[in-house]
């Protein structure tokens, strides 16, 4: 019963490549399972493994220092827009699954983000690789 619960609410998202975090957070974790919790599992020599469909979702806590620099600088470039007076309205299309930010809003109405006006364009997100992200970063951060 714990255990199904604990799928129900299983960790999506970036991940520390510590192994040790893993089985202090996952006391269900045993030889030959799959985690409940991430995206792991032990094998039979107690050898922690990610599954093959969520490697890219590990970072070193050096890329995770990258990651959120990165973060923060975009969030201050935003915030000075906005107290210049910017306010384009892109909402975010992820292209991969054809999602809009906007869809499911209930300001949809009033928001008056037409895609038909030249005015109003979706910001685009593609997907990328991990080694791509990092890529990008280094070459910002270098350039």
């Amino acid at each position: 019963m714990k255990n199904e619960r604990l799928k129900r609410y299983k960790y999506d998202g970036l991940f520390a490549d510590e192994p040790e975090v893993f089985e202090a957070f996952d006391e269900t974790l045993n030889k030959s399972q799959y985690s409940s919790v991430f995206p792991i599992q032990m094998d039979k020599n107690e050898q922690l493994k990610k599954s093959a469909k969520s490697k890219e979702k590990f970072y070193t806590a050096e890329e995770m220092n990258v990651l959120m620099a990165h973060n923060r600088k975009k969030l201050k470039e935003a915030a000075e827009r906005i107290l210049s007076g910017e306010i384009k309205m892109n909402p975010s299309y992820k292209m991969k699954d054809k999602r809009r930010a906007t869809q499911y809003s209930p300001f949809h109405s009033i928001s008056a983000f037409d895609p038909m006006l030249e005015e109003n364009d979706y910001y685009r997100i593609h997907p990328l690789s991990k080694e791509e992200i990092m890529k990008r970063l280094k070459e910002e951060n270098d350039g």
